[in-house]
């Protein structure tokens, strides 16, 4: 039996089933009273749903965008490309000549042009609030074509969410953006504490800002609370020695705060305000 905040998990040693017990039963409260939930389990669990209640209104945002252009464009729009649009809306794809392939190659909304400069059609890309799905595929489409490597690709990623180390404005959405890449890959977290580090060395009046950056990376998912002790124990010798150092000393609060995961405190003193 695993208790965890307050959901209770029985595994059968049997046959190895997991099976969630039913939590308005009185066993269940009886169970929770006796292994209250610790702090960090708790917290785990607030950052999971704060995230997901985050997506979920901006998916909700993103697609009442959608509605009001397709309002606009479905009342406007004659081109034979628009009718035959609306043609295939109202038929569901079904039809035999929406079923045809073209064979015209799939059309992506990013266009880089020159390689070593994609920043400006990608910030193009974020503003348009494109959901999750529209986000792999175009990355994936723009990966394919510039025939970039994962660091190169989390490199144009990193600096068209946060140009000029623009880090305050909108950080939860790009958050849910960086998320999307880093999520279980600890070489794109990787990534990203590096070109976090290279920003700040270029502008050292970030390095105040670091803690409330760990812990909106860590809180949103971005980083694994692993990745980002060991990034701490291993100063870069890719970026200035001292400003290194001097990076991993600033974080020490928010690394204390982290592996004091338990405490008393209910709120998160030292980030709270920038949540």
């Amino acid at each position: 039996m695993n208790v965890r905040g307050q959901i209770i998990n029985a595994n059968c040693k049997a046959c190895g089933a997991s099976t969630t017990l039913d939590m308005t039963h009185r066993l269940s409260t009886y169970i929770l009273n006796k292994n209250p939930p610790n702090k960090a389990d708790i917290k785990a669990e607030e950052r999971v749903k704060d995230r997901k209640q985050r997506q979920l209104e901006r998916q909700k945002e993103v697609e009442q965008q959608k509605l009001e252009q397709d309002a606009i464009v479905w009342s406007c729009d004659t081109t034979p490309a628009a009718v035959e649009a609306r043609r295939r809306q109202i038929l569901g794809n079904h039809d035999r000549l929406s079923q045809k392939d073209t064979g015209e190659p799939q059309q992506y909304e990013i266009e880089v042009k020159d390689p070593n400069r994609p920043i400006g059609p990608l910030q193009k890309f974020w503003e348009s609030n494109p959901d999750d799905d529209k986000i792999l595929n175009e990355i994936k489409g723009l990966q394919d074509r510039m025939q970039w490597n994962d660091q190169k690709l989390m490199r144009a990623i990193f600096a068209s969410l946060f140009p000029g180390g623009d880090i305050k404005k909108d950080f939860y959405k790009k958050t849910a953006v960086l998320y999307l890449f880093t999520q279980g890959n600890v070489k794109n977290q990787r990534l990203v504490l590096h070109f976090l580090e290279l920003m700040i060395t270029r502008q050292k009046e970030l390095l105040k800002e670091l803690n409330s950056i760990l812990y909106g990376f860590w809180y949103d998912g971005v980083l694994d609370e692993e990745v980002i002790k060991k990034w701490v124990a291993s100063p870069n010798k890719k970026v200035d020695r001292n400003m290194s150092q001097a990076m991993r000393t600033a974080c020490k609060e928010f690394i204390e705060w982290l592996e004091d995961a338990n405490s008393e405190e209910d709120d998160d003193p030292l980030f709270a305000s920038k949540r």
